[in-house]
């Protein structure tokens, strides 16, 4: 027991050493491993704060953009709502009579047009109110055509006014047709004349196909552009017609006027629903305020963490670092010296009671063990050694059969422990080989037993050669076993027809001795779960097989 305690101190010593040597060599990159390793955490702690706040940033823009763009459809909404009737007949006129009212696209005030229809209506009705006394449905039609030109203008410079005002890409107002499926732009403030519409038309099959001939002029505007929509694809739009109710969430467009947002709010007057205004905006710009508004917090948290990062490693550093720095140096100087006073200058730079503390006490221990042991260490170590060869060498015989050098029958015990433990753990690569010599009472009868054990040598040596990487075992007189392994186990079919061809070669093979003419018999089983509880069992069924070999060839147990 002292010599074993010696010895595991001495092979501590040694440890020590290697790790002390891997230390030195190491330790001066302490700080450096230490500043990536909060690099990497600030980086892993900025990605997750990143992440979180363009989701949260995402939920937040969008819904104020949602409200915003609500707000300015509710606002153009009730604009037309405070016309009431007038609007209602305003839009049905309109539908009447848009194909041949020419509205010139350049205006940039309805007033004047709005003078020349009161001068018109005071000429042609005098003394009469429009509304109160004069329908405008009522009107004559060229009243109605200027009715409509300054009205139409009125609210195309409003929506134009809005648009500009609140930085929209798009205001429109829309007048639904169910029976179509198509939308109405009534009045857009993107103004397209004759000659546009007519050429883009062309070139759009399905916007042609409800095209309305109104000339082709470039100087006058194109009315009543009709758009056909499936529900499928602007559901939210159908979702606000239908209803009668602003929906929750956007109508996405990506098309030939850009990648927007949509919003639409429905228009009633005096009970009646007559259309919806709808309001745009860019979804780059949605996006920019969100990637804006995220590198804003990020460079926030960033600056923070990074304050905090950098005041932690200068702490650490100080109170640690340095610590770990003269302790490199001073076993530095120990494993170069091997001077015990070094013990001491390690123990007066010991501070607090922290790990350093723990280590550094321990190399001073350490250094001081070394020193009182190694040379006893050194003898008994030298003991162990001669000791270990001789218990090796015993063992090897205790296990090892005496007449073939395979393993014999209590090297087999451990061969069953581990069987047992694989079968008890669920693994497969399990198998067994039982071979039995034949005729080993012939030759022993007819030429002596010295002969006999030739025989045994010889199929000793066929096993081997045939089963290379399995464990060979004589576990009686004539009986072998072998576990198989790798691609032993892997190919026991082949394995076993190549040992049976050799005994075959050899039993018929004139040029040796009769009683090398070897035959034997051999039986091969592999594990499968749940057919077999035990090694006992897999033991059984190869015995079995081999027995079984024996009989095919009209050999009894000999």
């Amino acid at each position: 027991t002292t010599s074993l305690g010696f010895q595991g101190l001495f092979y501590i010593s040694i440890s020590n050493k290697i790790y002390i040597n891997w230390y030195m060599k190491r330790s001066d990159k302490v700080i450096n491993k230490l500043v990536i390793m909060f690099v990497v955490f600030l980086l892993v702690v900025l990605t997750s704060i990143g992440f979180s706040t363009y989701y949260n940033q995402t939920r937040i823009v969008e819904e104020e953009t949602l409200d915003n763009i609500r707000s300015i459809g509710d606002y153009l909404a009730k604009e037309m709502e405070k016309e009431g009737d007038e609007f209602i007949s305003y839009q049905k006129i309109y539908f009447d009579h848009f194909d041949h009212v020419d509205i010139p696209i350049d205006a940039d005030s309805y007033l004047p047009y709005k003078e020349e229809f009161d001068k018109l209506f005071t000429e042609r009705y005098p003394g009469k109110a429009l509304g109160a006394d004069i329908k405008i449905e009522d009107m004559d039609d060229d009243l109605i055509d200027a009715y409509l030109t300054y009205k139409h203008f009125y609210w195309i410079i409003t929506f134009e006014n809005v648009k500009n005002t609140f930085d929209l890409s798009y205001v429109y107002y829309l007048v639904p047709h169910e029976d179509t499926m198509v939308f109405t732009y009534f009045v857009d403030y993107l103004r397209t004349s004759r000659a546009e519409y007519y050429e883009w038309a062309s070139e759009t099959p399905e916007i042609m196909d409800y095209y309305y001939e109104q000339g082709r002029e470039d100087d006058l505007m194109y009315l009543n552009s009709d758009v056909p929509y499936d529900y499928e694809n602007y559901k939210v739009m159908w979702d606000t017609w239908y209803t009668g109710e602003k929906q929750d969430s956007f109508q996405v467009w990506h098309n030939d006027f850009g990648n927007t947002y949509s919003y639409c709010v429905p228009v009633f007057i005096n009970g009646q629903k007559l259309g919806m205004v709808t309001t745009e905006v860019d979804i780059a710009n949605v996006n920019n305020t969100i990637l804006s508004n995220t590198f804003r917090q990020l460079a926030f948290y960033g600056i923070i963490f990074l304050i905090a990062t950098v005041i932690l490693i200068v702490l650490i550093n100080n109170r640690y670092i340095k610590q770990i720095v003269n302790l490199d140096r001073n076993v530095r100087d120990y494993t170069n010296t091997k001077e015990t006073e070094i013990a001491d200058k390690i123990k007066g730079s010991i501070v607090g009671k922290d790990e350093i503390a723990t280590l550094s006490e321990g190399i001073v221990s350490m250094i001081y063990e070394i020193k009182d042991y190694i040379n006893s260490l050194i003898r008994t170590n030298q003991e162990l050694d001669e000791a270990n060869e001789n218990v090796t060498r015993l063992d090897i015989l205790a296990n090892k059969d005496s007449l073939t050098d395979l393993g014999n029958s209590t090297a087999y015990l451990k061969e069953i422990k581990e069987i047992n433990r694989k079968i008890a753990n669920g693994e497969n690569d399990i198998g067994l080989a039982m071979i039995d010599l034949n005729y080993l009472k012939i030759i022993n009868d007819e030429f002596g037993h010295e002969k006999g054990n030739i025989a045994l040598i010889k199929i000793g040596e066929i096993i081997n050669s045939v089963f290379k990487q399995s464990g060979v075992y004589r576990i009686g007189g004539d009986e072998f076993v072998v576990v198989l392994k790798g691609d032993d186990l892997k190919y026991a079919k082949e394995r076993e027809e190549e040992f049976r061809k050799t005994v075959n070669e050899s039993e018929v093979d004139i040029s040796v001795d009769p009683w090398e003419r070897v035959s034997a018999s051999i039986g091969v089983v592999l594990y499968e779960p749940g057919k077999y509880k035990n090694h006992d069992e897999l033991y059984e069924v190869a015995d079995q097989k081999m027995y079984k070999d024996k009989q095919e060839h009209h050999i009894t147990r000999q």
